[in-house]
């Protein structure tokens, strides 16, 4: 956009991009003059055609006033998380959650599938336990049935979870499951998974 942006301008960042880059095209952004606001949203394909996405919000009021009637039509919620790169990083660990989730969701799978168990019993002993959740239930049934259509790429989720390393890296946090789960994922982007959707990291114990 370069020259073209001017204080008359507001760029709304949804991109996931981990803190560090949101934070540096605040920056280019603000010394043309013009107002930047930090907004990932989480929901796939289904939610987005069904105006049901939810918005991380970082950045000051009056900036998010201005774009609050343009994200509300297609949103279910809208979540004030901060200051910008804040939400940036919010919706990076959101998807480290989801990855080590559906991760560990194919491990029990596999070892169901192993002891010659049904893993659709999986579906009933969950439904009235509290881990159970709206990533559970819908990635289970496509793990049961090999269904690996993308919703959300395994290359994507995986450049999610790096970058949620990164800040653990930056922070020196030892993070033991985001680091299994990335060399879980990293496997299958080995073996050509990558463009489908991240449940596909089943396949290590189906293909």
């Amino acid at each position: 956009m370069g020259d073209a942006l001017t204080e008359r301008h507001i760029v709304v960042c949804s991109s996931t991009i981990g803190r560090a880059a949101t934070l540096e095209a605040a920056r280019r952004v603000r010394a043309r003059g013009a107002r930047f606001l930090d907004c990932p949203f989480t929901g796939t394909k289904g939610a987005a055609d069904k105006a049901q996405l939810v918005y991380y919000i970082g950045g000051d009021e009056e900036t998010f006033q201005a774009v609050q009637p343009i994200l509300e039509p297609v949103s279910k919620a809208i979540v004030r998380i901060g200051a910008i790169g804040e939400a940036a990083l919010v919706k990076v660990l959101t998807n480290v959650i989801s990855a080590a989730t559906i991760e560990v969701l194919a491990e029990t799978m596999a070892v169901l599938q192993a002891e010659g168990m049904d893993p659709a019993m999986m579906g009933a002993a969950l439904e009235h336990h509290g881990i159970r959740s709206g990533m559970t239930d819908l990635k289970l049934p496509k793990l049961i049935s090999g269904d690996y259509d993308t919703h959300f790429s395994l290359k994507h989720m995986l450049k999610d979870v790096q970058f949620g390393l990164d800040e653990g890296a930056e922070l020196k946090l030892d993070l033991p499951v985001t680091q299994a789960t990335a060399k879980a994922m990293r496997e299958g982007m080995s073996k050509g998974w990558a463009d489908l959707d991240f449940a596909s990291i089943m396949k290590r114990y189906t293909a």
